[in-house]
C-alpha cells in the first residue's frame, strides 16, 4: 500500500487498529506516533497526515496537506469476459493498480451464469478490490466499472471508434462492425 486512501469525511475519524489500513500503518509501515503517512481522499486529493495518537483500540491521524490533484487514469477501457469472482477480483485490483480508466465486464456464452450473482456485485463489494489497487499505485482515482449482460451490449458502452483507437483480442464478429476501427 503505497498510500492509505480513505473515504471523504473518514481521514478525521479515529482508526481502528484492526481496519487494514491500521494493520498496515503499525505492521507494515512500522508507523510510530509523530510519523507522516501518504494518505489520500477516494477520487479526491492525496497529501499527507501525521500519526498523533495510538491507543489500545484505534488510531489518530491528522490531516496535514491535501493538496496534491492525482494524475488522471490512462483513457483506455478493458471489455473483460466475467471469470471466476476470485479471480475478477484480483484482475480488477491489477487493472487499477496500472491506471486503466474504464473496465467493462461482460456475461459470455460459455461463462457461468451465477458469477452475475456472486457477492462481488452485491453492495458494490468489488470497489474494495479498486481501492485495493489505487491504493498500491498511490493513486486517489478509482476506474469507472460497468456490466454487461451480453458481449453487444458491452460493445455499445465502448467508446467511439471515431476518437478512440481500438484493439481486439479473440472477439467475434458483433464487436468488429466498423472493422476499420480496430487494430489487431
Amino acid at each position: 500500500m503505497n498510500r492509505v486512501l480513505f473515504e471523504a469525511g473518514e481521514l478525521e475519524q479515529p482508526l481502528l487498529r484492526s481496519d487494514p489500513r491500521g494493520r498496515h500503518i503499525l505492521k507494515v509501515l512500522n508507523a510510530d506516533v509523530g510519523d507522516r503517512i501518504r494518505v489520500g481522499i477516494i477520487n479526491g486529493p492525496a497529501g499527507t497526515a501525521s500519526f498523533r495518537e495510538l491507543t489500545h483500540d484505534y488510531l489518530i491521524l491528522e490531516p496535514e496537506t491535501l493538496n496534491e490533484t492525482p494524475p488522471a487514469l490512462f483513457p483506455i477501457t478493458v471489455v473483460l469476459g466475467h471469470t471466476r469472482p476470485i479471480v475478477l477480483q484480483r484482475v480488477l485490483r491489477d487493472l487499477t493498480t496500472i491506471g486503466v480508466g474504464h473496465i467493462i465486464v461482460t456475461h459470455t456464452e460459455l461463462g457461468e451464469k451465477s458469477y452475475f450473482l456472486s457477492n462481488l456485485w452485491q453492495q458494490d463489494a468489488y470497489r474494495a478490490f479498486l481501492i485495493e489497487g489505487a491504493a498500491q499505485a498511490g493513486c486517489t482515482r478509482l476506474p469507472r466499472v460497468e456490466r454487461a449482460r451480453f458481449l453487444g451490449e458491452a460493445c455499445e458502452l465502448l467508446p467511439s471508434p471515431n476518437t478512440h483507437t481500438r484493439f481486439a483480442f479473440d472477439l467475434p464478429l458483433v464487436c468488429l462492425i466498423p472493422t476499420s476501427a480496430f487494430v489487431v
